[in-house]
């Protein structure tokens, strides 16, 4: 899990889209709150191993 820390000391988190046809290294991505991980739903995952893009 990659992340990062914002200026105002929240821990952001890089998430990554789960298409179809798209491998882990193209997906999309985008930098959300370590606390809001919980609440994604759907395509988004924190990983980019094969197992969570089976």
């Amino acid at each position: 899990m990659k992340s990062t820390v914002a200026e105002d000391g929240t821990r952001l988190v890089t998430v990554y889209k789960r298409e179809p046809g798209v491998t882990p290294d193209k997906a999309r991505t985008k930098q959300v709150p370590i606390q809001e991980l919980g609440r994604l739903r759907g395509e988004w995952v924190v990983c980019r191993c094969p197992l969570c893009w089976a």
